[in-house]
């Protein structure tokens, strides 16, 4: 994916490190996850990104296959 950058970073943040537990490139293979999903994986953001002047730095994603219902 290239670098998205939603207008200019600002130096008033810095990026948070989440360790995440899937690779997104592994997502399209989930066979728990919609196809929808599975295709848009491919589009997700990943490394250096600005978004509304905060940057980011995306490695892996946080995968839950944890479904939730409503009562």
């Amino acid at each position: 994916m290239p670098r998205v950058a939603a207008g200019p970073g600002t130096t008033l943040f810095k990026p948070l490190k989440l360790a995440g537990n899937a690779r997104l490139d592994d997502l399209r293979d989930r066979s728990e996850l919609s196809q929808q999903m599975r295709e848009a994986a491919i589009h997700a953001p990943s490394g250096r990104c600005v978004h509304w002047g905060i940057p980011f730095n995306i490695g892996r994603a946080v995968f839950s296959s944890r479904t939730h219902r409503s009562l």
